[in-house]
């Protein structure tokens, strides 16, 4: 097949055709094209990606001999409108009507309709009436059970087993992948309170019966299978116990979004069932495990920082191994102490790595946490008698007693499980939740924060006194990691002083550092193991740092 004529038609018949690649990378980064588009106002772009949406093929873009994942495109290009309609409205308007019916009308399919419905009650948020109030309490209504709870005491009879009522794997139509009924379907087994067959059943239906998919599903009957056999270090689709692979094989395309239309009716057909045990499910969660990481509707990527610009180097006529043994005392205050316009900064919290590509690493490890003026000589005593450093912890967001010693954690580190945009090229693998400062001292303090909490700042002075950080540098071969990658939560002394005096404390603070030599089979280098050295600082009103044995002036 030709490709389109016209220009327009042809490069955004492209990106639809990339949203449904069976690479997770590739349709982020075609979900990034999409979203770069309409922030540069492509009107007519942006139109063409909705003709090709209500198309549904790829046409001159894809391999007639393979078959065109057309719902990962259709899934993509919503996620990307989602995200676009939260800061773009206007660019959407024009197409408010389709996304409406994609979330009343079209396919039944939990995560689509989610999608579209999140668009709709954007635009109509920034444009009002823009749907009758009948259409918005039913976009509204998407993913919600019009039944009543039910409760339910039993949480052991739903377990999957393939011969039950006579099934057997060699009569089994579309052999389902390996992990979904115990790993996928257990969950929304335990939601409405059936049984992981019948789900298992229903899917299998949807897949041979109405959607008439030719093939078993088997592994060896994929069109792309030699693709996965002998490219397999660049697609990978192993997945094991509920988790995403990098790469969808077909089955596991079919047994996906089979599972979000089958969630669907099941919704319709079966009342949600409240569990009285510590295991239960709730439906939201279930939606909320399979969308984006963040509850906010924006991506990972939103809150990815530039790398430092300060990068350790070490000279190549070094000796290395005795470089990785020699962490000295100034290694830790490089650590923690640095400049910014002039005014000195300490690094309170953070892990991050550094390193080159195939001869060494460092790892830095910092928590720190407020504790009574009285008792901080005392406890740096007694955390400085350690030799190990894995027996010396502080926990800088909850509150700790090493009797007689109560420290007071002021840093919120909540760390999500990293979802549907895990593997988005432009995240990188960043952590998330970024690090956040606690309530209670914002409050005292009168702190306020940007959205993305990357700065905090007195109201009373606007100037930036707390920066968040979090970055991954992009990887230097496909199947590597990056160099460099962590976060960290900075702060200017001064307020630093400000919050030792208002809470009357001392801020204690725990380095570590670990130095290695990187694995490389080419050039015989083995990766031995190392212990982290660690050194514990107080930090008073006064300004002061201090060890077991010194003062330093902080200018």
């Amino acid at each position: 097949m030709k490709p389109p004529g016209d220009i327009i038609d042809a490069y955004t018949g492209l990106i639809w055709s990339a949203l449904g690649s069976p690479v997770a990378k590739v349709r982020w980064q075609a979900a990034h094209s999409v979203r770069k588009l309409c922030e540069m106002n492509c009107t007519k772009e942006v139109s063409a990606l909705v003709k090709w949406m209500n198309k549904d093929t790829q046409d001159a873009f894809g391999n007639i001999k393979f078959p065109f994942y057309k719902l990962h495109s259709r899934l993509y290009l919503l996620i990307a409108f989602s995200r676009v309609s939260i800061d773009l409205t206007e660019i959407l308007l024009p197409h408010a009507n389709v996304f409406m019916k994609i979330a009343l009308n079209d396919i039944p399919h939990v995560l689509i309709q989610k999608f579209a419905s999140d668009v709709a009650l954007n635009i109509e948020k920034k444009f009002s009436k823009t749907f009758t109030d009948n259409v918005i309490c039913k976009l509204k209504d998407v993913n919600l059970s019009q039944l009543p709870i039910k409760k339910s005491n039993d949480i052991f009879n739903r377990q999957y087993n393939p011969f039950d009522s006579g099934e057997s794997f060699n009569r089994r139509k579309f052999y389902i992948e390996l992990d979904f009924p115990k790993y996928w379907f257990n969950s929304l087994s335990r939601i409405f309170d059936i049984s992981i067959n019948k789900i298992n059943g229903l899917v299998e239906n949807l897949i041979v019966n109405i959607w008439k998919i030719e093939g078993d599903g088997s592994y060896k009957n994929d069109p792309r299978h030699y693709l996965w056999r002998y490219e397999r270090d660049e697609f990978n689709i192993h997945h094991s116990h509920g988790t995403y692979p990098s790469t969808d094989s077909y089955s596991f395309y079919l047994s996906y979004h089979a599972m979000f239309v089958v969630a669907n009716l099941i919704l319709k057909k079966f009342p949600i069932v409240k569990e009285d045990d510590i295991y239960g499910y709730s439906w939201d969660e279930w939606i909320q495990r399979h969308s984006l990481t963040r509850g906010d509707g924006r991506w990972l990527a939103d809150r990815r920082d530039p790398a430092p610009l300060y990068k350790k180097e070490v000279d190549k006529n070094v000796d290395l191994d005795k470089w990785l043994k020699n962490i000295n005392n100034n290694d830790f205050l490089k650590t923690i102490i640095f400049k910014e316009n002039s005014e000195t900064w300490f690094r309170v919290y953070g892990e991050w790595v550094e390193g080159d590509e195939y001869r060494w690493y460092e790892d830095i490890d910092i928590s720190s946490a407020l504790i009574s003026q009285e008792y901080s000589q005392s406890l740096l005593n007694a955390l400085n008698a350690y030799t190990n450093s894995y027996d010396v912890y502080l926990s800088s967001s909850n509150e700790d007693e090493f009797s007689p010693f109560v420290i007071n954690g002021w840093i919120e580190n909540n760390y999500l499980e990293h979802r549907l945009d895990q593997y988005d090229p432009f995240a990188n693998e960043i952590k998330y939740h970024p690090l956040t400062i606690k309530k209670e001292i914002c409050d005292k303090l009168g702190l306020d924060s940007d959205y993305e909490k990357r700065i905090w700042y007195r109201k009373s002075k606007k100037e930036t006194e707390i920066t968040s950080e979090v970055w991954a540098t992009n990887p230097v071969r496909y199947d590597k990691g990056p160099l460099r990658y962590g976060q960290c939560l900075s702060i200017s002394s001064n307020l630093l002083q400000t919050l030792c005096r208002e809470f009357d404390s001392d801020l204690i603070l725990l380095i570590k550092i670990k130095r290695n030599k990187k694995d490389d089979y080419r050039a015989g280098i083995s990766n031995e193991y190392k212990q982290p050295k660690h050194k514990i600082f107080i930090f008073s009103k006064n300004g002061k740092l201090r060890d077991t044995e010194k003062y330093y002036q902080i200018r």
